[in-house]
């Protein structure tokens, strides 16, 4: 309502002087009284509201009265004490020749209201006019686009509009009487590209004078949204940009290069959380990439657009090139690898910051849905990382669940690392299980990753596991690798547990070459302190590591393949400690324990040019049967080949044992044993019984055995059947020592002569 000033008329009926000093308001003897300035109220016919000033000193109440006619003003407030500010709104008089009027009445507020004022308000009618409200210093400024303009009018005459442009300027109304009502400014588009204007006239019936001109000035340009891009601490991409003045709806473009990703019609809305758009969201998109705001008006011909702002969907920046690899700098975008893996296939990554994950990490990727991305780890350490995964609910832990065959990871360090896998009760499957700090699962290729000072460790009960340092199961290739720490599911505590486990890999149907395991392996069954079971590939790595168990396990490979896959161990050592430790009560039955592998189980293994220099100790057993302990093999089940190896490592026996510084025990098969040696000395402690000899515990006449020694120390070369066995045998010191002794050896490419402390063979 618009507010005009208005005069009050003559001062009047003010109090009496002999009151001025008295408090009228708590002198009981004062007569009651109450007065508006002036007396009375005129007002002109523009007139929409007042205030009037209201004296008194008693509770009082007011009202307007009317004789005959509409009532045309309210009143505020209607009642109170002492002195206040009345305040009266009307309609504007629009009638030229009459004016109107009412009274204020003011009562005592009592039952008898025995006190009573009335005051008269009068509106005058006015002159011709025509007013326009919402339009500032008769200018209007409108957009490029066609648009419609609401203004008020005011006037007591009948009107009538002109415009100095009616192609694409004019005036609408409902009608033309007098009074307040709404007018319409209607404007075409503008499609010349240039400022116009035009006069708008409204004018009444009588007076041609009696009029309101302003100027209605319309843009050639239709204005371009201006774009602001931000990223919050998650990698949520906001958008925003100001309203545009005659824009109907904004259209979002994301485009890769020249290429058109995504059109996302945003409506009426100046803001986008384009990370919660399909497109990246889904994702199907991922990464650099810009986006244009659009703004369309209602003329399909007048549009605006953005300049592009740039960004990358899910990372920090990259285009996911070898040469622009997606940068992960934050937790958000690590975890973005998963989500983005299927329609990102083939993109590489590179770490940026150092990841701190807790124990609810959730691993990037599965092994049913593998990572199928190259990962450069950028050297970056994983300390301190407490994982508590339950087998019994997801059956699988590492960063990364699962690699994909074609998928990379490399260069990684995960330090002072724990791992404890627990279960709720429920049964651990066993099918596709695997607990490593790397991978559940490899099916690519992992390489230069480092495993320092971890631990890993499993609740009593939670059977049956796959664990290792790297990659708990492999089909891909796993190099350059080394590990530290302890793996331990201590016989003593799990009786009935199998962990299988390997200090870099558990289950290996790939290729492991060049690494190294210095971790203690504690655990039960298909131990090895680099791998295992082996299926595939075992080469130029070794184990340095304590190895202690009480059935199928190695310094190098725990178990061999008992299927048709190809198992190949070669250019591999063992310094580690084996220990069998059969805990009481256990009664496993005849147990395996070789320095580089317990068994030989497949016709397609074969061992070569490896060494063990690690100790061998065989506890006690409540088994019946004898266990098998080689130097290089425990037991030989399959025609496969051992071949260019040898055996330093002394022996501790206590138990019942078929031992051999080479083989301990040879089934009924054609396994080929070429070119190996023993130099390890056999102890047999109180309790000791068995076959235990220099070279072969217990032979076999199919075995094809040629050309492999023994020191002499006292004992037989083999037992068993020997008639399998051609060349080689006993040796002295002086005669081990001399490449000479060793008849058809290659000394050129595969072995050289001892040197210093150690006189005996060694392999290049």
């Amino acid at each position: 309502m618009k507010r005009t000033t208005h005069i009050l008329l003559l001062a009047a009926w003010c109090l009496v002087a002999s009151c001025a000093e008295s408090d009228i308001y708590s002198d009981s003897e004062t007569p009651s009284e109450a007065q508006i300035d002036g007396g009375a109220l005129t007002l002109d016919g523009k007139t929409e509201c007042a205030e009037l000033p209201l004296n008194a000193n008693l509770w009082w109440k007011a009202r307007i009265e009317y004789d005959g006619g509409e009532e045309w003003l309210t009143l505020s407030p209607t009642e109170g004490f002492g002195s206040a500010t009345l305040r009266l709104e009307s309609d504007r008089n629009y009638d030229l020749e009459n004016p109107r009027t009412a009274r204020i009445v003011i009562e005592s507020d009592d039952a008898e209201a025995t006190f009573r004022r009335e005051f008269a308000v009068t509106q005058q009618p006015s002159a011709l006019y025509v007013e326009v409200a919402g339009v500032e210093e008769q200018q209007l400024l409108t957009a490029v686009t066609p648009s419609v303009t609401e203004l008020t009018l005011f006037t007591n005459d009948a009107w009538e509009a002109e415009s100095s442009d009616e192609s694409w300027c004019r005036v609408e109304s409902d009608g033309n009487a007098p009074g307040r009502q709404t007018v319409r400014l209607l404007c075409a588009g503008n499609t010349t590209r240039r400022e116009r204007s035009a006069e708008v006239t409204l004018r009444t019936k009588r007076s041609a004078e009696a009029a309101y001109r302003f100027r209605v000035t319309q843009s050639g340009v239709f204005a371009s949204p201006v774009l602001e891009l931000s990223k919050d601490e998650q990698g949520r991409i906001a958008l925003s940009w100001d309203e545009v003045m005659g824009a109907v709806k904004y259209e979002l473009t994301v485009r890769d290069g020249e290429r058109v990703v995504a059109r996302i019609d945003n409506g009426t809305q100046t803001a986008c959380d384009l990370s919660a758009a399909e497109v990246f969201a889904a994702p199907l998109y991922v990464g650099a990439f810009e986006v244009t705001v659009r703004a369309l008006s209602d003329d399909p011909e007048i549009w605006s657009e953005s300049e592009p702002q740039g960004s990358n969907s899910h990372f920090a920046a990259g285009r996911g090139t070898v040469d622009d690899p997606f940068v992960v700098d934050r937790d958000s975008y690590l975890c973005n690898i998963a989500r983005v893996n299927a329609v990102a296939a083939g993109s590489h990554y590179r770490l940026d910051y150092t990841p701190a994950p807790g124990d609810d990490f959730e691993p990037l990727c599965s092994p049913e849905e593998p990572f199928a991305g190259i990962f450069d780890g950028n050297g970056k350490v994983i300390a301190g990382w407490e994982a508590r995964p339950m087998a019994d609910g997801r059956n699988y832990f590492g960063l990364f669940g699962g690699i994909a065959e074609g998928a990379e990871v490399r260069s990684l360090v995960f330090e002072r690392c724990t791992l404890w896998i627990g279960n709720e009760g429920g049964p651990v499957e066993k099918a596709g299980n695997g607990f490593a700090w790397l991978a559940a699962s490899n099916a690519g290729t992992v390489s230069d990753v480092r495993v320092v000072d971890c631990t890993v460790g499993c609740e009593t009960g939670t059977s049956p596991l796959n664990v290792a340092g790297i990659a708990a199961n492999n089909e891909g290739r796993i190099a350059d690798c080394r590990v530290s720490g302890a793996f331990s599911a201590a016989a003593d505590r799990n009786k009935n547990d199998e962990f299988v486990c390997g200090g870099i890999v558990a289950w290996n149907y790939g290729t492991v070459e060049r690494c190294v395991n210095d971790a203690s392996v504690t655990a039960m069954t298909q131990v090895g302190g680099v791998v295992g079971m082996n299926g595939g590939r075992v080469a130029d790595s070794g184990n340095n590591g304590a190895v202690t168990a009480n059935y199928y396990f190695g310094g190098v490979v725990g178990y061999t393949t008992s299927s048709s896959a190809a198992c190949t161990i070669e250019r591999c050592y063992n310094t580690g400690t084996l220990t069998m430790d059969e805990p009481a009560g256990m009664g496993r039955g005849a147990a395996y324990m070789g320095g580089i592998t317990s068994r030989i189980y497949s016709a397609k293994t074969v061992i070569s040019q490896c060494r063990n220099e690690g100790a061998l100790v065989v506890g006690p057993s409540v088994s019946g049967s004898n266990m098998r302990v080689g130097g290089l093999v425990g037991h030989t089940n399959k025609p496969g080949r051992l071949v260019d190896c040898y055996n330093a490592g002394d022996a501790t026996i206590r138990g019942k044992v078929n031992y051999g510084g080479i083989v301990g025990e040879m089934a009924d098969q054609a396994v080929e044993v070429s070119r190996c040696y023993s130099v390890g000395k056999a102890t047999a402690d109180d309790g000791a019984a068995g076959n235990i000899r220099l070279a072969f515990g217990k032979a076999s006449g199919k075995a094809i055995i040629s050309d492999c020694y023994a020191l002499d120390q006292g004992g037989e070369f083999a037992g068993g059947s020997t008639s399998g066995i051609s060349g080689g045998g006993l040796l002295d010191r002086a005669r081990m020592a001399d490449p000479a002794s060793y008849a058809g050896w290659d000394f050129t490419t595969v072995w050289r002569a001892g040197s210093g402390d150690y006189p005996y063979p060694m392999l290049r």
